[in-house]
């Protein structure tokens, strides 16, 4: 059933619809569901090279896995993401239930931007990253060509100043990240 305006959505209820259960890009945000539409050419290209970036540094310091979407997270019953990619540091891998969802906040998450989505990931997700204790955030904008890397200090997002070569990953050691690089024309 379709929820009512006063009726909140749950996790259980959204998939048990049947227009989720083929992996949709439906996300719950406080019960209210989201279909996002499909990214475009240049966000697949960007997070496909972020997915094989990350994945060679967890092979040369390998502390988790890096998984990209479509991937659930249930931060709780009425809030589940569907971020770009995610890593989930080897302690925490069980969080990755065998139904295919990650249920409690995953380690790193990256949210890259798409013209529709700008608010929702800068502000809301934000938000619920940071209540659940998601220690990185990465907001990845292929139209400014920028990486912003968000820590969890006492609670709170702190924006970690870029480096030299790129912004680094506090979490997944020698990861840097050049923009130059992840943005540059195929």
């Amino acid at each position: 059933a379709t929820p009512t305006r006063h009726q909140l959505m749950t996790y259980d209820a959204l998939v048990a619809l049947p227009s989720t259960q083929d992996h949709d890009r439906t996300e719950l945000i406080e019960g209210v569901p989201i279909v996002s539409p499909s990214p475009t050419r240049k966000h697949q290209e960007t997070a496909g090279r972020l997915h094989v970036l990350m994945h060679q540094a967890l092979v040369v310091h390998p502390i988790g896995n890096v998984y990209f979407a479509p991937v659930d997270v249930r931060l709780s019953p009425t809030t589940v993401l569907q971020p770009d990619l995610l890593v989930l540091r080897t302690e925490h891998l069980a969080r990755y239930a065998p139904e295919g969802f990650v249920d409690g906040p995953p380690d790193l998450v990256v949210e890259v931007i798409s013209p529709f989505s700008r608010a929702r990931d800068e502000e809301i997700k934000r938000a619920h990253y940071e209540r659940a204790g998601v220690a990185e955030y990465w907001l990845v904008d292929p139209e400014r060509e920028r990486v912003t890397v968000l820590t969890l200090t006492e609670g709170r997002y702190q924006v970690v100043a870029p480096g030299t070569g790129g912004s680094t990953s506090n979490l997944i050691p020698g990861l840097v990240i050049d923009p130059k690089t992840l943005f540059a024309p195929l």
